[in-house]
């Protein structure tokens, strides 16, 4: 059973969604479904971040929800799989989208988080959640994993970038499943590039890495340091790493 304090944490994401107002600094980014949480739990919270965090942390979801729907495009009865995701409505956002949703999600959670999911979402057909004491490590043990199907794996968008620890237990426990005849994988995750750089030399496998566009400041320091050294970077907040066969790590 999660104490106030989890709960509270659990919520926040869901309260930033829903307090999006679809202005141009996130392209139209809203939440619908984020909103339905907080009014079945009445919960009036307010977000607790500056203008520049929320704005950040919206344009992160943003990124994987246009990545996962380019994925669905191609793949349109493919599976996303959402690995200790929280409360998330990236399906319900994801539906919204696509005028006639064939693909499936599994939402994969602690035991005491799948308990609050299943009091707010109803089991559907195409929409479905699951309990794992471990999911980083055990998320492909607890789910139906249909080896022939393309997967959509989504990690970390509102959580700590993962250090090297937590990406190495991500991989090798997608790499326990995969096989000769595995069709697209996709992984997007949110990492920090030291953890990727870490590990990269060690795996083959992987097609393509593509890293979330760095979110312009506008900070006059920040944009003067952009200027003149080239070289200057944010830190990483998100990557869509493509894998179609064996990797080792």
């Amino acid at each position: 059973m999660l104490s106030q304090t989890q709960f509270l944490q659990l919520l926040a994401p869901v309260v930033c969604r829903a307090q999006a107002r679809g202005d141009a600094s996130t392209a139209g980014f809203i939440d619908r479904a984020a909103g339905y949480v907080l009014t079945l739990l009445d919960c009036k919270e307010e977000v607790n971040v500056s203008k520049s965090q929320h704005r950040l942390a919206l344009r992160r979801y943003q990124w994987f929800d246009q990545e996962a729907l380019c994925f669905f495009e191609q793949y349109p009865e493919g599976v996303g799989i959402e690995v200790a995701g929280g409360l998330s409505t990236r399906f319900h956002r994801l539906s919204e989208q696509l005028d006639w949703p064939r693909f499936s999600w599994r939402a994969v959670n602690t035991p005491s988080v799948d308990d609050c999911i299943g009091f707010i979402f109803p089991e559907l057909d195409n929409h479905m959640h699951v309990a794992c004491t471990k999911p980083l490590e055990d998320f492909t043990k607890t789910i139906h994993w249909r080896q022939a199907q393309p997967k959509l794996i989504i990690v970390g968008d509102d959580k700590p970038l993962l250090g090297v620890k937590a990406l190495h237990t991500l991989l090798l426990s997608i790499q326990s499943k995969l096989t000769d005849e595995t069709p697209q994988v996709t992984l997007l995750v949110g990492c920090k590039t030291v953890s990727l750089s870490a590990l990269q030399e060690n795996m083959t496998g992987i097609d393509g890495i593509k890293e979330m566009p760095n979110i312009e400041s506008r900070s006059l320091l920040t944009g003067l340091v952009r200027q003149y050294w080239p070289w200057y970077k944010k830190p990483v907040s998100g990557y869509k790493i493509v894998i179609s066969r064996i990797f080792e790590a």
